[in-house]
């Protein structure tokens, strides 16, 4: 698969040679951190997957943290550019099942780093940003149902329940497959009996 910092390469602009040492560090450290977690990696060990000298890397990141929370905010932008790419023109249920999708095939790219969602959560420097991130989510599901609600597609009642319930079934489902260890069939199994029992309680 092309990562994004090959992508940006093959363009070739003087102006986008910065853009592509950023990319080739954040995609370098998606790497060390899935493999050897938050707390063992180092920005040297970051340096050295990107093929670049810790003193580069520190010229764009001042430190792990801010690293982290790039990766965060790179793969929340990849999920929004997706979804606004793939959700034009479709209908308000279809938007939401487009959402639970790619929301889906975002955990199965990045599962090598599921194990680092759950050591950074709770630390202070990412927890802001977790939250607003969640916060964004829930805002754009609660959109989807409320413009489903008022062109008479989902029921009335869907505005109380279904946001709320839409991101406890997405995290829930993948809490419960790191924890139980299930393998990626399985889960999406699961996942889609879950999603089909939830569309029943919007559609009128």
């Amino acid at each position: 698969m092309t990562t994004a910092s090959e992508k940006l390469t093959r363009k070739g602009s003087k102006h986008e040679q910065p853009e592509i040492r950023r990319m080739q560090i954040i995609e370098a450290a998606m790497v060390c951190f899935g493999e050897h977690g938050y707390n063992t990696t180092t920005i040297d060990t970051i340096g050295k997957q990107a093929k670049l000298s810790k003193g580069s890397v520190y010229r764009f990141f001042s430190s792990k943290d801010e690293l982290m929370l790039a990766i965060i905010e790179y793969i929340a932008g990849e999920f929004d550019k997706r979804f606004e790419n793939e959700t034009a023109g479709q209908s308000y249920l279809e938007q939401l099942e487009t959402f639970c999708r790619i929301s889906v095939e975002e955990v199965i790219e990045h599962n090598a780093l599921a194990d680092l969602w759950f050591q950074i959560i709770n630390l202070d420097f990412a927890r802001n940003t977790i939250t607003r991130l969640f916060k964004k989510d829930l805002a754009i599901i609660t959109n989807i149902v409320t413009g489903g609600i008022e062109a008479g597609e989902f029921r009335e009642s869907a505005k109380d329940t279904v946001p709320d319930a839409m991101m406890a079934m997405m995290n829930g489902s993948f809490l419960l497959s790191h924890i139980l260890n299930q393998e990626e069939k399985e889960w999406l199994e699961k996942f889609k009996r879950s999603w089909q029992l939830l569309k029943s309680q919007l559609i009128k």
